[in-house]
């Protein structure tokens, strides 16, 4: 897998979860009759908007997995004979 594509893969998971939480506060804000302190953040996916939400929780579940894709080759990449131990240290060579 080349390089450039396993750093679109990391930057995807990178911006994963800023636009799950971005999508979901504009939704809280938006859907009248919606309060956070009572209501489940998948309970978003009902009613006629409820398409939204469902597409953010597959895109940004997507994103999550593409990025641990991108994290196992770029420690296969790194030949970091430390993978098994410590993950992180392999992935900041």
């Amino acid at each position: 897998m080349k390089k450039s594509l396993i750093k679109l893969l990391l930057i995807g998971g990178i911006l994963s979860a800023p636009l799950f939480f971005l999508i979901t506060i504009a939704q809280v804000f938006t859907r009248t009759g919606f309060d956070i302190r009572i209501h489940a953040i998948s309970s978003l996916t009902l009613g006629d908007l409820g398409w939204i939400q469902s597409a953010n929780f597959i895109i940004t579940g997507l994103l999550a997995v593409f990025a641990a894709i991108g994290i196992l080759h770029r420690i296969h990449l790194s030949h970091c004979s430390m993978y098994r131990i410590c993950p992180p240290v392999c992935i900041t060579r």
